[in-house]
C-alpha cells in the first residue's frame, strides 16, 4: 500500500520564492550551477524536493543566504564553491557572523549561546531614539533596494 504525501500544496508566492532562490543560485554560481544541476529536468526535480524548506523563508532571508554563501566563497571556504542548497540554507539556521566579529548578533535569540537580553538599569533614551531613527532609515533603504 502506497503512502500519501501530507505536504501542503505550494502557493503562487511559495513558487515565486523557490524560483527566486534558484535564479540567485544560477546567477551566483554560473557554470558551476549547470554542472551541478545538469539539465532543466534536474533543476525541476531539485526545486520540487527543496520547495517546502525554501518557502519557509522570506525573500530577504533567501537573499541573505546567497550573499553569505558568496562571502564564504570570497574567503576561500571550499564548502561553498558549489551550489549546495543545504549548506546555503544552513547559513540562515546558524546565523553566525561570517567574520566572527559581533557573532552574538547572528545567533538565534534565547538559545544557550545567546541568552535573553537583559536591559540595563539606566538608559539614555535620547540616544536610543536617535539610534532607532537611524535604524529605521537604514531598513527602509534596504527594503527599497531589495524590492
Amino acid at each position: 500500500m502506497g503512502t500519501q504525501s501530507t505536504a501542503q500544496p505550494l502557493t503562487t508566492g511559495d513558487r515565486d520564492l523557490v524560483n527566486y532562490f534558484f535564479l540567485r543560485l544560477e546567477t551566483s554560481y554560473g557554470r558551476k550551477f549547470w554542472t551541478e544541476f545538469s539539465d532543466e529536468k534536474t533543476v525541476a526535480l531539485t526545486k520540487r524536493e527543496w520547495a517546502n524548506r525554501i518557502s519557509t523563508y522570506s525573500k530577504q532571508d533567501l537573499n541573505e543566504a546567497i550573499e553569505l554563501a558568496k562571502d564564504e566563497r570570497e574567503r576561500g571556504n571550499e564548502e561553498f564553491e558549489w551550489p549546495d542548497i543545504a549548506k546555503i540554507l544552513g547559513l540562515l539556521k546558524n546565523r553566525i557572523s561570517p567574520t566572527g566579529t559581533n557573532a552574538g548578533a547572528y545567533l538565534e535569540y534565547g538559545t544557550e549561546e545567546h541568552p535573553a537580553y537583559e536591559r540595563p538599569a539606566i538608559e539614555d533614551f535620547g540616544k536610543k531614539a536617535r539610534t532607532e531613527k537611524a535604524r529605521d532609515k537604514t531598513l527602509n533603504k534596504l527594503k527599497d533596494l531589495l524590492g
